[in-house]
């Protein structure tokens, strides 16, 4: 399946991604060698669970997550 990916954070800013079928948006950071539990995944406006199917031609975003005190 093929997605496209725009990233907050990193760079590039934007990429296709081709993922095996039956992917989940955890898989989406990892393909671009970016450990999950450091991003937050979207699908529109709503953020994505981990283990939330993806779909061909699903347009994601990815947000670095920033923590600081």
């Amino acid at each position: 399946m093929r997605v496209h990916v725009r990233m907050h954070g990193f760079e590039p800013k934007e990429q296709a991604l081709e993922l095996p079928a039956g992917a989940v948006a955890d898989d989406a950071p990892r393909a671009l060698d970016i450990e999950p539990e450091m991003v937050l995944v979207f699908r529109g406006d709503r953020p994505l669970a981990g283990d939330a199917a993806l779909q061909d031609g699903d347009e994601l975003r990815i947000l670095r997550v920033v923590s600081g005190g």
